[in-house]
């Protein structure tokens, strides 16, 4: 049955809610209306508010029956209760909010694709997901899964065949600059390397005093010893025994002076520590990526 509306409307008139007193005393009184009331407007009676009640009541029915036909509907449409044009415009209208919701998911608000973030801790999948956060670590990424990452990082097609990561490739690594069959591309690994501002410095230089240069953006650099060169003294009264003898005389007769050997020390008592690379003390942080 169709909800039959009420107009509520207000009483006209003067002396509202002012009254005057009969018969009183210490016990009790009278109270009669002194207003002038010129139109009643709509009463304030059970009937009217029950009515307002079952109205509550049938709405909220309705739409729990609606709730669960767009369930219905969202689940199989076939079998809907609903007629085919209804159906149509509900998923459409679902459609259109999941597009709301991804595209609001997809670009938070400050988010910068391609920014690099340390921690001390590994995420969970879960928190990647949530933070839109990828662990760099030389894999292959569908280009079409992180447009917008590719977009930012890809290499270019001049520097495709040479570039260490940021290039386009097939789905099995094979590097390529054909947009058909390059579907993939390769995520950097910066496992173990140390980071270094891009550019040169402009006030701080190196022994030679050439200017520190991080290169460009991205770009890797092997690590290198800066070049000396060794400066050993002798006496002219060097024993001819022992570690320093002499190793031999030419046909003119000048002495040639050897060593066993030699090596770097510390200062103080400790050796200096040596190994494969040239490094500072470092901290390890986890490295993830936007996309």
């Amino acid at each position: 049955m169709e909800y039959q509306k009420t107009e509520w409307t207000a009483p006209q008139g003067n002396n509202f809610c002012k009254y005057k007193k009969i018969d009183e005393t210490a016990d009790s009184v009278t109270l009669i209306s002194d207003s002038n009331i010129t139109k009643p407007g709509t009463p304030f009676s059970v009937g009217n508010m029950n009515k307002i009640e079952e109205g509550i009541y049938k709405s909220h029915e309705i739409h729990e029956k609606k709730q669960d036909k767009l369930v219905t509907l969202n689940e199989s449409p076939e079998s809907s209760i609903l007629p085919e044009t209804s159906a149509s415009l509900v998923n459409n209208h679902l459609q259109m909010i999941r597009n709301n919701l991804k595209y609001l998911f997809n670009h938070k608000v400050n988010h910068i694709v391609g920014e690099a973030k340390l921690y001390f801790c590994e995420l969970s999948n879960t928190e990647l997901a949530a933070n839109r956060l990828l662990k760099p670590a030389y894999q292959l990424l569908k280009i079409t899964d992180y447009q917008e990452l590719f977009n930012r990082m890809f290499c270019g097609n001049s520097k495709n065949d040479t570039a260490l990561w940021w290039y386009r490739c097939t789905s099995t690594g094979v590097r390529t600059t054909d947009t058909i069959t390059g579907t993939h591309f390769r995520m950097i690994s910066p496992e173990g390397l140390f980071p270094r501002f891009a550019g040169q410095n402009k006030v701080c230089t190196a022994a030679n005093d050439t200017p520190y240069d991080g290169k460009s953006v991205g770009e890797f650099q092997k690590d290198q010893f800066q070049y000396f060169i060794p400066y050993m003294s002798r006496s002219s009264s060097i024993s001819s025994s022992g570690s320093s003898a002499v190793m031999g005389t030419n046909s003119y007769g000048d002495n040639r002076y050897g060593l066993d050997g030699f090596e770097f020390r510390a200062p103080g008592s400790g050796m200096a520590r040596t190994g494969n690379e040239t490094r500072p003390a470092s901290l390890s942080f986890a490295a993830y990526i936007t996309y």
